[in-house]
């Protein structure tokens, strides 16, 4: 079962494929947005090829939380984020894989034991743990809610930590 983030409809994933294929209403909004195959996308949904649904939310709390302590949250939209819960939430039920380029979903997907199956690039090698720190005043976090440092304010930065950090 394939979840199509926003990446895999301009990859042509959901139109070079015959199989019935998944998203979010998250990231229909974001592609509808931007496309203009309005038309093609509704033909996917009108045939059965494409299913719009929504994630719970207590699984997109977990991929939030996730993402916090993985120092990927500020890196994913929301309808990333959706992508990752509903994945999250069929997990246990059904073979599931994310069709994504984007490194945060396949970053957070590996933390989450989720398969994800890149389209254009060769995806991430290996799990990465960001360090959150300000450069302006060196605070460093292990979660956060902001993009501004709490202390002077700074827009926050983040490096790969060395170490393997558990979650």
């Amino acid at each position: 079962m394939l979840i199509l983030d926003t990446t895999a409809f301009y990859a042509g994933v959901p139109y070079l494929s015959n199989q019935t294929n998944y998203t979010t209403f998250e990231v229909l909004e974001e592609v509808l947005q931007k496309s203009t195959n309005k038309t093609a996308i509704q033909s996917l949904i009108d045939s059965k090829r494409l299913i719009i649904n929504h994630s719970t939310q207590n699984s997109l709390n977990k991929v939030k939380d996730i993402a916090m302590k993985s120092g990927d949250f500020f890196s994913l939209s929301l309808a990333d984020q959706s992508v990752l819960a509903l994945a999250l939430d069929w997990k246990h039920i059904k073979q599931i894989s994310i069709s994504s380029d984007d490194y945060a979903i396949q970053n957070v997907a590996k933390i989450l034991n989720i398969h994800f199956s890149p389209t254009m690039t060769k995806g991430i090698k290996k799990l990465i743990i960001w360090e959150i720190f300000c450069p302006g005043c060196g605070k460093r976090y292990k979660k956060y809610s902001s993009k501004l440092c709490e202390i002077c304010g700074t827009s926050l930065k983040r490096k790969a930590m060395k170490k393997k950090k558990s979650l």
